[in-house]
């Protein structure tokens, strides 16, 4: 299992997120937080 998190570096803080969970390989979940 593998768990992915981006953000741009300029104002992190207030910007979304992406993140991706991918199991054996495959994605399985994506969310924008």
């Amino acid at each position: 299992m593998l768990i992915e998190k981006a953000r741009k570096l300029l104002f992190a803080g207030f910007r979304p997120q992406q993140i991706r969970a991918y199991v054996d390989g495959h994605l399985v979940a994506e969310h924008a937080a």
